[in-house]
């Protein structure tokens, strides 16, 4: 896709959407049969595009710098989060890790400036959170050499356990508890584990990362230190803005008259009683949300995978649109709810500057769809296509905003708008191992164990090349993972009748598996039993009594 605008861009091809349409205007001679079909084969993807473009275009493309303050506002996102790292586990819970193996001896010095470095460049790893003399939380922004950083640094290669330590070590700093007033919100402990081995884990707080600061973060440390190791400079460029110049623009950018529209829009979206979802619970619901998860995860066949995809490009939607219209079936299988909230993030780094920073940027969008049972899968994806771009021209509202404009009832237990969340990722853009640094080989290291639940239920769609993954992470304090893994098993067979059945009232789609159709078709039905023919029915009767 990225390929394929940038070959547009050098042909000086023109590509709009016109009555949701594209038009290609091309100079003559240029355009090919095969850029045509490459074209054609992209064209869901370029209509999302030019709509986010668009979306971009109308943003205040020139974030000022704000002049120097003894400290400076929240972002919309920062402030909820700030407000839910007051509930207890609601702190642990938004931390972010990234644990990374590291082959052949480490020059800790060089290690060491990296991070200082970091630091001193990304103001958002020396920000505080706490009160100022009005009782308004605020960014208070450190000076570099007044950042309560430490490298950590352990030695267990002479320990008899190693892998149990390390695995308690890790587990200790993905579960730190940050005190977001005092503590350095990026967490490093460096653990030799052999002569020539290494573990490095970092955990930076949400409050002032998302997922792609932490690949800035991977990749920046990782170019200092390969810099610093051979004598070198620090090769990376300043930076035009920092994370509170952000934060400063968008809280004046919430009273531009422009944002009018997108506010509208989104009110709209949640006109009436807000539903919530009723997924049948298996432990009662605790009165404060809790955060405790664990992750299933299971393989599509890659026939299912590549017949579904193409059941989604022949109606001009996205893999993603058609995933999210498939979760939304399934759910209204288990619940008989036609009215369905779910949430999936976008980045929220339209403008150009904001690409290469640490902080919390990430927005999310609330998807509502109403539909009937009578309805086919086709028609519930074009209602899903036309909710889902109306989000994406609308994002630039915050979500946290719109949760303050809505009367919602506080309830400790959910999520505002909703308790379940659609992420997809491609191969192309998941954080890969991150290659050799000069002498040292890196390898990034999967966290075992239990995980951290922000949602009811989270569905992390993962396209690798013709496979397509699903990771489900739950709640385990309101389910159990037989329920679990029957959601898997059963979205499997949605799928499989949807790509069968298209034209199919979702009402009539089979979910259930061949041992489910059995129990409740036969086994249940067999009431045969045997009696004793000596004996009356009032002798049986008085038995039972």
């Amino acid at each position: 896709m990225e390929e394929l605008i940038k070959i547009l861009h050098n042909f000086n091809i023109k590509i709009d959407l016109v009555d949701e349409k594209l038009d290609i205007q091309a100079p003559k001679g240029v355009m090919t049969e095969d850029l045509l079909n490459e074209i054609k084969l992209y064209k869901n993807e370029l209509i999302e595009f030019i709509i986010l473009h668009k979306t971009k275009k109308e943003k205040h493309l020139f974030i000022p710098k704000v002049a120097e303050q003894f400290s400076y506002v929240l972002s919309s996102s920062q402030r909820r989060l700030w407000l839910l790292s007051q509930f207890e586990g609601g702190n642990a819970a938004y931390n972010m890790a990234s644990v990374f193996e590291l082959k052949a001896n480490v020059i800790v010095s060089a290690l060491q400036k990296a991070f200082q470095s970091l630091i001193e460049r990304h103001e958002s790893l020396r920000t505080l959170f706490k009160e100022d003399v009005t009782g308004e939380v605020r960014q208070f922004i450190l000076k570099p050499e007044e950042s309560n950083f430490q490298l950590q640094l352990e030695d267990i290669s002479k320990e008899e356990n190693i892998v149990e330590i390390t695995r308690g070590m890790i587990q200790e700093e993905t579960n730190y508890s940050f005190d977001l007033s005092t503590d350095s919100l990026l967490r490093v402990r460096l653990v030799k584990t052999s002569e020539d081995t290494h573990v490095l884990v970092c955990v930076m707080h949400h409050i002032i990362s998302d997922g792609q600061s932490t690949e800035i973060m991977t990749n920046e440390l990782f170019a200092l230190y390969d810099s610093f190791a051979k004598g070198n400079e620090n090769p990376l460029p300043v930076l035009a803005l920092q994370y509170k110049d952000y934060a400063t623009w968008q809280q004046g950018f919430l009273k531009n008259v422009n944002l009018a529209r997108h506010k509208s829009y989104w009110l709209q979206q949640f006109e009436g009683e807000i539903p919530i979802l009723n997924l049948p619970n298996y432990q009662t619901r605790p009165a404060i949300k809790t955060y405790n998860g664990r992750s299933v995860n299971t393989v599509f066949s890659e026939s299912l995978f590549k017949d579904f995809d193409h059941l989604c490009q022949s109606e001009g939607s996205t893999l993603f649109m058609g995933l999210l219209a498939a979760v939304k079936v399934l759910l209204y299988r288990y619940t008989n709810q036609n009215d369905i909230v779910i949430g999936s993030p976008t980045a929220g780094r339209e403008h150009t500057d904001l690409q290469n920073q640490i902080g919390f940027y990430v927005n999310t969008l609330a998807l509502r769809t109403q539909f009937k049972g009578k309805d086919s899968f086709k028609e519930i994806l074009t209602n899903v296509k036309k909710v889902t771009l109306g989000a994406y021209e609308h994002q630039v509202y915050p979500f946290d905003e719109l949760v303050l404009q809505l009367p919602i009832k506080l309830d400790r237990s959910r999520n505002p708008l909703f308790d379940v969340m659609v992420t997809l990722q491609s191969i192309d853009n998941f954080k890969k191992n991150v290659p050799k640094i000069g002498d040292i080989e890196v390898r990034e290291l999967q966290l075992e164990g239990e995980a951290v639940s922000k949602f009811d239920m989270d569905f992390a769609f993962l396209k690798k090349g013709d496979d397509l993954e699903l990771i489900l992470t739950y709640n385990t304090d309101i389910y159990s993972e037989e329920f679990v893994k029957r959601i898997l098993d059963h979205f499997k067979i949605v799928l499989l009748d949807i790509v069968t059945n298209p034209n199919l009232a979702i009402d009539s789609l089979s979910y259930l598996t061949q041992a489910e159709k059995q129990q409740l078709l036969v086994d249940f039905n067999d009431t045969k039993v045997d009696y004793p023919k000596d004996k009356t029915i009032i002798d049986l009767f008085e038995e039972q009594v």
